[in-house]
């Protein structure tokens, strides 16, 4: 299992300095956690989770906690990396950097709007020139694991207790 603290990223049981692209990674965590708790504290919720509307454009559903993960992850997002500007599935736009953000707040509406623990959170980072992906962070709100990919390393997995999620 991967294991990480501020200085050093230990992969397969080899040490190596922590990269520039783990930096970004480890800066989405604070806006992760915050959007896993939100819906892992509504998602059996009825009056919550139940509550949803049609999108005209293509008839999937955005609930009201889609709306507000959103605006909050987005918040923190644009706080913690300056140098991206970050847009969300439901229009929520926040920073000024030159590198785009992506945002899906809560990617499986539908099996949250019926109470199914199968959803997760997306976060991506792109290089506004080359187009080139740099990082995708998945975020699980039922268990707490966060998977991140690089194109440095393979995909990492993030257990509850080295990001905090309580």
């Amino acid at each position: 299992m991967a294991k990480h603290d501020q200085h050093a990223l230990y992969a397969l049981g080899e040490e190596k300095e922590m990269s520039k692209i783990h930096h970004l990674v480890k800066s989405t965590f604070p806006a992760m956690v915050a959007g896993m708790q939100y819906i892992r504290e509504t998602q059996l919720l009825p009056q919550v989770s139940g509550t949803a509307e049609v999108k005209e454009a293509d008839s999937t559903i955005v609930t009201a906690t889609d709306k507000l993960v959103e605006r909050t992850m987005i918040e923190i997002l644009a706080r913690d990396l300056p140098d991206h500007t970050f847009k969300g599935e439901e229009g929520s736009e926040a920073g000024s950097g030159k590198k785009r953000g992506y945002l899906d707040s809560l990617d499986g509406t539908r099996p949250y709007a019926v109470r199914l623990c199968s959803s997760t959170i997306i976060v991506t980072g792109m290089d506004p020139v080359t187009g080139f992906v740099e990082f995708v962070v998945v975020g699980d709100p039922a268990t707490g694991r966060i998977w991140v990919a690089t194109d440095e390393d393979p995909t990492i997995m993030y257990k509850r207790k080295e990001v905090y999620v309580v």
